[in-house]
């Protein structure tokens, strides 16, 4: 494997943590809300 395929690879590998992660953020953001509205 050459050092533009492992690049690649672990640029892939970022881009799909981030998406997972901004996923995650606007599911907890969404549960957050929910909370403050309960709480009011």
């Amino acid at each position: 494997m050459d050092l533009n395929e492992i690049l690649t690879k672990e640029r892939d590998v970022l881009r799909d943590e981030n998406i997972e992660l901004r996923n995650k953020i606007k599911e907890l953001e969404l549960k957050i809300q929910e909370l403050q509205k309960n709480s009011k």
